[in-house]
Order: structure tokens, then C-alpha cells, then sequence
């Protein structure tokens, strides 16, 4: 599929690059397809460091733009009805400075949809600069996976190995975060119980 991808956007010629950053764009607008086949494609033509910018150009404006579309479709659709959605609820409820961890982490980690992370975003009333803050940022780190397991996948003989650490230390950032949201959580929980 890479490939094929690969061999498509090339035919384009020097429109390429930005029908590519459009197609990554519009990937994150719908959130359904992962962004890490486009991202393949980038890195099997343009290399490692240049597609990744590729990549990460697109997947920042895609989201802002799916963040202001999302949100301007929830305004319209709460004129119409009313609903209050727990994690709607915990997400507004957080200061600034968690909200921005949580869509940082979110947005380290290459296998969480983009598309459900702008979703919810939009929808909880997080400021827009600090979502793309933490787009901004966290999509270098995020990118430079992709680009990792999309360069690593196409080289599997030399680099099975980095791949699959690779992998684990995705599982393992995955983890330590939920472990301590948890461990966040278990003062306050303690606190209402005593109440």
C-alpha cells in the first residue's frame, strides 16, 4: 500500500509534496484512516527527514482545521441538543497545565487516532492555543515514530529489532502515563470518600 501510495503521489510531480501534506490534512480532518500509510509514502520518497516535515506539516494543519470544523459543527448541534458526557465533563475540569499533558501524551502516541484526539478536544472547550501547543509539539515526537516504524517496516530485515524496541517503548510510555493519571486520580478519590 505504501508503495502504490508512493508511486501515485510521484506522478504528481512537484505538486506532489502538497497534495501529500493535503492528503495527510484531510486524513486528520475525517480521523479514520491512520496517518502513518501517508506518512510511508513521505519517507520512501523524500527520505526520512524530509518526509517527516512533510508529514508533520500536514498532520498540524489537518488538525487545526478538523479542531475549528469540530467545534463549530458542536456549537450548532448543542442549539439543537443538550448533552453532558462524563469525559466531556473531566476534561473541562482539569487545569490548563493537565489538559495540556493529556493531549501531549496523546499526540506522542503514534497509534491513538488524530482524528478521535481533535474530537475531543473540540468538543471539552480546551482553549485552541493550547491545543495546538500540544499538537505543535507533540506531533514532532509522534511524527518522528512514524517516520521510525514506516522507515524501519520498509527496512525489516536490518532493523526488525529497532522496530519491535521501538515498538515496546511506545507500550511502555503508554503505561507509565496511565499509571500515573491513575495515581493522580486516587488522592482526590480518597478525599470524597471521606467527605
Amino acid at each position: 500500500m505504501t508503495q502504490q501510495t508512493a508511486d501515485w503521489l510521484i506522478q504528481w510531480g512537484v505538486y506532489a509534496i502538497p497534495l501529500s501534506i493535503m492528503i495527510n490534512a484531510i486524513m486528520n480532518i475525517l480521523g479514520v484512516v491512520p496517518s502513518v500509510l501517508i506518512t510511508g509514502a513521505n519517507v520512501l520518497l523524500w527520505g526520512p527527514i524530509f518526509g517527516g516535515v512533510i508529514s508533520w506539516i500536514g498532520e498540524v494543519i489537518g488538525a487545526t482545521l478538523a479542531f475549528f470544523l469540530y467545534r463549530r459543527g458542536w456549537k450548532y448541534f448543542q442549539r439543537k441538543q443538550s448533552l453532558d458526557w462524563h469525559w466531556m465533563r473531566t476534561l473541562q475540569k482539569l487545569s490548563k497545565r493537565r489538559q495540556f499533558q493529556s493531549l501531549f501524551v496523546a499526540r506522542l502516541t503514534p497509534m491513538v487516532p488524530s482524528g478521535i484526539i481533535n474530537f475531543l478536544a473540540a468538543l471539552s472547550g480546551v482553549p485552541f492555543l493550547l491545543f495546538l501547543l500540544a499538537t505543535f509539539l507533540g506531533k514532532i515526537p509522534s511524527i518522528g515514530f512514524e517516520v521510525l516504524i514506516s522507515y524501519d517496516i520498509l527496512h525489516i530485515q536490518e532493523n526488525g529489532i529497532r522496530l519491535l524496541l521501538l515498538l515496546l517503548s511506545l507500550t511502555l510510555a503508554y503505561w507509565i502515563w496511565r499509571t500515573t493519571k491513575n495515581d493522580t486520580k486516587r488522592p482526590s478519590e480518597a478525599k470524597t470518600r471521606a467527605d
